[in-house]
């Protein structure tokens, strides 16, 4: 199973006119770690995210994705 085809079930069964919920909100926090691991990974599939954004992207507003990445205190004042 891909993320894609997860997020596909998901919401077409249970987001809509009918159904029990309007949207599916998936939070994805530390995502900078997970970037992290994932390329310095080498048994992980790097298409994972790929996957992950196409499955939100092709659901037509029925789900929504929220990620946070923490910084350093230090290198926001870099910019």
């Amino acid at each position: 199973l891909s993320p894609r085809l997860i997020l596909e079930e998901v919401y077409e069964k249970l987001c809509g006119v009918d159904k029990p919920f309007e949207k599916v909100l998936f939070i994805f926090d530390e995502m900078g770690r997970y970037l992290e691991w994932l390329g310095e990974s080498r048994s992980s599939d790097p298409s994972i995210m790929q996957q992950l954004y196409e499955g939100i992207k092709n659901s037509c507003g029925k789900a929504v994705l929220i990620s946070f990445i923490q910084f350093p205190l230090s290198t926001s004042r870099q910019c």
